[in-house]
């Protein structure tokens, strides 16, 4: 016996396979071992619970697969029953988890092997009688301690925005207003390597019903990215529009732009392009970060063109919002 859905998953038709064994009903061997190692055990009741993986068209699928004695209340033993659950959803959640932790533990290992290094000869002496070297050591433990604070502060932004645990507050506000104050508190970094924001923002009153904090801290993440990867003399363009019903806002740069084939991988957690890692600091979660309150949160859509040895154009997306 089987019931429909079994059917419609293993790609069998009940009345054509009654009576044939297992193995020649599906093309799932793993199911297959499962049930006879139920078989062989003789009657008598028993379960046995496993995670096995299933094929269906050219997919994976995992599922706990459940087989047990079937018996009546004299213990008479009247087949074998199996109960197939798609865990396919928890098993990619774990591997998606693991991933995280081993990239976690991977990012901080190199600046907690550096500070540990300099304190250690700190602490053995090396650098006593000399201020300068003592001096030295000391910064190269704050600029890696900061490091690990900027990494598992984004780590914690991460966490909380995709669990839900902050509470987006979203009103209609003028997308402009968003820019124009994010341009400003980034300013000064720009100026201090004497790199210019220009910017060019629609006349048209553009509203967008966001969380004013987040969309602000999208903006102020793409203008810092520009700074970094730009170099000294640059510029960086700010300009919004409306296209179609969407509104849009750009951040460009002159900067060192962005392989071909770093831009499949460019909003994953931890990604850093090879070719810029060592041009400024980063922990590789601000990208993933704006991809999640822009898509996730917001509903809009990021785009990105780039040229090696031109710049960058990150675009974003938002629903209109019509004034009343």
């Amino acid at each position: 016996r089987a019931n429909p859905a079994a059917e419609r998953l293993l790609a069998f038709q009940l009345e054509k396979v009654c009576g044939k064994p297992i193995r020649q009903v599906v093309a799932a061997p793993a199911l297959a071992t499962v049930i006879e190692h139920i078989t062989q055990r003789g009657n008598g009741t028993q379960r046995h619970t496993e995670e096995i993986s299933i094929v269906i068209g050219d997919k994976p699928l995992w599922f706990k697969a459940t087989v047990g004695d079937v018996v009546d209340n004299t213990t008479e033993h009247l087949g074998i029953i199996t109960v197939l659950r798609d865990i396919t959803q928890e098993k990619a959640a774990q591997a998606r988890s693991a991933e995280f932790v081993s990239a976690v533990s991977h990012e901080i290992k190199t600046p907690l092997a550096s500070v540990k290094a300099y304190a250690e000869m700190l602490a053995d002496g090396d650098a006593d009688g000399d201020p300068e070297t003592q001096q030295k050591f000391l910064n190269i433990i704050e600029v890696q301690t900061d490091r690990m604070t900027r990494l598992l502060d984004g780590m914690l932004d991460m966490a909380r925005i995709e669990s839900g645990v902050v509470r987006v507050d979203k009103k209609i506000v003028s997308l402009n207003e968003l820019i124009e104050g994010g341009a400003k508190l980034m300013q000064p970094a720009a100026a201090d390597k004497n790199i210019s924001i220009e910017s060019r923002l629609s006349s048209l009153y553009l509203g967008v019903n966001v969380d004013s904090d987040m969309m602000s801290r999208v903006v102020m993440n793409l203008i810092s990215n520009a700074i970094k990867y730009t170099d000294a003399g640059g510029r960086i363009t700010v300009r919004s529009q409306l296209i179609d019903d969407r509104v849009a806002f750009e951040v460009e740069d002159t900067g060192r732009g962005i392989p071909v084939d770093a831009m499949p991988k460019l909003f994953q957690k931890f990604y850093r392009v090879k070719e810029n890692a060592n041009v400024a600091p980063g922990t590789g979660l601000g990208l993933s970060l704006v991809k999640h309150i822009v898509e996730e949160v917001h509903g809009g859509k990021i785009e990105v063109e780039s040229q090696v040895g031109k710049g960058s154009i990150f675009r974003v997306k938002l629903p209109l919002e019509r004034m009343n």
